[in-house]
């Protein structure tokens, strides 16, 4: 059974996400810039690897959606 059934990457959602976390912030310019991922590509390394899993930041990003 999917226990994240309710969280999935919306870009637009993890864009508003990224810009309001300074962590994610530097994560996201890190993928960009040094790593040359594209900046979808980024945004869903950084949502399955922050985001889902974790219940404070999977908050966040419900709340990213408002």
């Amino acid at each position: 059974m999917d226990t994240h059934n309710e969280i999935v990457f919306m870009e637009e959602q993890m864009k508003k996400l990224v810009a309001n976390d300074a962590l994610l912030k530097l994560v996201y310019k890190d993928m960009t810039i040094s790593r040359n991922h594209s900046r979808k590509d980024a945004l869903k390394i950084i949502f399955y690897g922050y985001v889902l899993d974790d219940p404070i930041m999977e908050e966040e990003y419900r709340k990213a959606s408002k």
